[in-house]
């Protein structure tokens, strides 16, 4: 019940805050299991505060003139990013014994961060499917990752369809699923080839040759 108190409060820090108004962004959580009583929260180059957990080891912070980006947090010695845009009030809860798997988001902004964790985390499992599709020809290959590329675009499109995603969100969604693509595409030769380099130089040109436009 507490923890509902809480949210709602932080949830009220925003209500006057219009769309084209707010230059900031609040965050803010609970860690189960903590391993030091602070967080540190990072933009893309510098430290921007450490943050003391209270007494139920949650904390709440408000960004300042908020640039619109992904930002880090470290606890311990666990960092994990985050999307955060303007109006945003991006709460999480995590258990240090399971770090990533266990990180949810709730709030403002929420719905955008768990789906690119969810992403993430979706992607490390991937990783052994596609070594596996390394044993295969040049042609079932690219086949079998088109296919899973092909899906990632499906369930982005759905999700923009139902949300009314930012254009900031939707490059990084799709720059992800491209990566995740062409990074597939460099391993493959080496993966199913090993040091036969005659045959490595000439299925590395092969299966470029058969990438599709995006």
């Amino acid at each position: 019940m507490k923890l509902y108190v809480y949210m709602a409060c932080i949830t009220l820090l925003l209500i006057s805050c219009g769309k084209d108004s707010c230059k900031y962004a609040i965050i803010g959580g609970e860690i189960i299991n903590n391993n030091t009583d602070y967080v540190v929260i990072f933009d893309s180059k510098d430290v921007i505060d450490t943050i003391k957990l209270d007494g139920n080891n949650r904390f709440t912070y408000k960004i300042e003139n908020l640039k619109p980006g992904f930002y880090t947090f470290r606890h311990g010695g666990e960092i994990q990013m985050f999307l955060l845009e303007p109006g945003d009030s991006l709460m999480f809860r995590l258990n240090t014994f399971d770090f990533d798997e266990s990180l949810v988001y709730t709030g403002k902004g929420a719905k955008k961060n768990n789906y690119l964790i969810n992403d993430f985390l979706k992607s490390e499992k991937e990783e052994k499917q596609v070594f596996k599709f390394c044993q295969l020809s040049p042609e079932a290959f690219t086949k079998k990752i088109d296919s899973i590329r092909a899906e990632k675009n499906k369930k982005l499109k759905k999700y923009q369809e139902k949300h009314n995603t930012s254009e900031l969100f939707n490059k990084i969604a799709q720059a992800n699923i491209d990566y995740d693509y062409y990074s597939s595409k460099e391993i493959y030769p080496f993966v199913h080839y090993g040091r036969n380099k005659k045959k490595l130089l000439k299925h590395y040109l092969l299966i470029f040759t058969t990438t599709e436009k995006i």
